[in-house]
């Protein structure tokens, strides 16, 4: 269910920036989504927020090439052989996270939530550089972010 669109105001790099609801819609009340770096392992990010996201919405893959599937669902090698997918949530090691959101852009989604740390605040800036010039005009939040909730569209990457 589409929500009245509204202006919001976010704080990010020192910088304010103003956008409407919509700008960020894709974040909150994905049609898709994608969890590239599903595991297998239940303790892992990539299991949890795949199990999460599964326990609540029903349009959601998991991207891993090295799983035939996981909690049940047939795993695809990459986010460029699944269907349209609006959302994804990119929770690969730091060295795979520049292609991933290059496969991302190629794949026409429209925001990606990034998971994985090791960028500026570990003091490795040029990779979240390399991340904004490969990305587009494709949303982001992250990287090294613990993720969204919203209680009103099951949106649980936290």
């Amino acid at each position: 269910m589409a929500r009245k669109s509204r202006q919001i105001l976010i704080y990010h790099g020192g910088k304010i920036t103003s956008m409407t609801s919509e700008n960020i819609d894709c974040f909150f009340n994905p049609k898709t989504i994608a969890v590239i770096g599903v595991s297998r392992n239940p303790g892992k990010f990539g299991h949890i927020i795949f199990r999460n996201l599964l326990d609540n919405l029903k349009k959601v893959y998991p991207v891993n090439p090295n799983a035939a599937e996981v909690l049940g669902k047939k795993c695809y090698p990459s986010i460029r052989d699944l269907p349209e997918t609006e959302l994804a949530v990119i929770a690969v090691p730091a060295s795979q996270v520049v292609k991933a959101v290059a496969d991302c852009k190629e794949k026409g989604v429209k925001a990606a939530i990034i998971i994985t740390s090791g960028f500026a605040e570990s003091g490795n800036a040029s990779g979240e550089e390399m991340i904004k010039k490969v990305k587009g005009g494709m949303r982001i939040i992250g990287p090294n972010v613990i993720g969204i909730y919203d209680a009103y569209s099951c949106v649980d990457t936290v």
